[in-house]
């Protein structure tokens, strides 16, 4: 059977037509997974966010899940398009569009009157039935319950317990346990002995690590305070004159013909 010029322009036209159509579709398949896996790594993100907040971790460590999860799902998703992903949210085209993309490029009459029908069918595909389904609606009002809960947590400086201080004080008894073994003196905060048994102990060029645990005793070395500057001056009144009194002792009234004996009493105890 050989095909009239008019024909044969006319099959290459509904060829390209319903090629660009399924090109479309696929297009919009692929914003549709990106989108959803934007949500999801921000949800994530949050997630994490909050998290770390909690527990005192650096906040910008949170981008490390948002990176995995977008690169590890975001690309099993878009390699996992399917036109059966259209088919059941556009019951007209089930098996039809499956059936036009695996004969794209034939032309027959069968072929053409297929395509004519999924071209019809095509206007009923609206975005809104991938990009604003009830699931992704969902997905945006946990995001915005999510940035709430982060607002208030970074306001109130709200937290569980201090992984970055309570991971440092680990490390910093792991390395001052052994040295306090191998030198064999521990200043325990409270202690009344503090300087253990006198001894003399010769280190000679070896180096020494000296420090307190604050884990187990009671004082904050993170509150510290500038020491306030005293004027001592300013508390004992100027003396312009310093000058000797004597003791009210020699001050008394002793009759003259009683001096010279008093005087003779006072040279004999001296004398003595």
């Amino acid at each position: 059977m050989r095909w009239k010029s008019k024909d044969l322009k006319r099959g290459l036209k509904n060829l390209k037509v319903i090629e660009n159509a399924l090109g479309e579709v696929r297009k919009m398949l692929v914003l549709s997974k990106v989108f959803i896996t934007m949500i999801d790594g921000v949800l994530v993100f949050l997630v994490a966010f909050l998290l770390f907040l909690l527990i005192k971790i650096p906040w910008y460590l949170s981008v490390i899940p948002f990176v995995i999860y977008i690169l590890v799902y975001g690309r099993k998703r878009i390699l996992g398009i399917r036109y059966t992903q259209v088919e059941r949210v556009v019951p007209e085209l089930n098996e039809k569009l499956r059936t036009a993309a695996d004969n794209v490029g034939k032309d027959n009459e069968v072929v053409e009157a297929l395509n004519k029908e999924v071209l019809m069918d095509m206007k009923k595909i609206r975005t809104s039935l991938f990009f604003g389904s009830k699931s992704n609606m969902k997905k945006l009002g946990c995001m915005g319950v999510l940035a709430f809960m982060v607002i208030l947590v970074a306001s109130f400086d709200v937290e569980i317990f201090d992984f970055v201080t309570l991971g440092k004080s680990r490390l910093d008894d792991e390395n001052f346990l052994p040295t306090q073994k191998n030198i064999g003196v521990f200043i325990d905060e409270g202690d009344d002995d503090i300087y253990g048994d006198e001894s003399i102990i010769e280190y000679g060029n070896d180096e020494i690590l000296i420090g307190l645990n604050t884990v187990e005793g009671n004082r904050d070395l993170s509150q510290r305070k500038e020491l306030e500057k005293k004027n001592f001056a300013s508390s004992y009144q100027e003396e312009k004159e310093i000058y000797a009194t004597s003791d009210s002792s020699f001050s008394e009234n002793i009759a003259k013909e009683n001096q010279e004996v008093v005087k003779k009493y006072f040279n004999q105890i001296t004398q003595g």
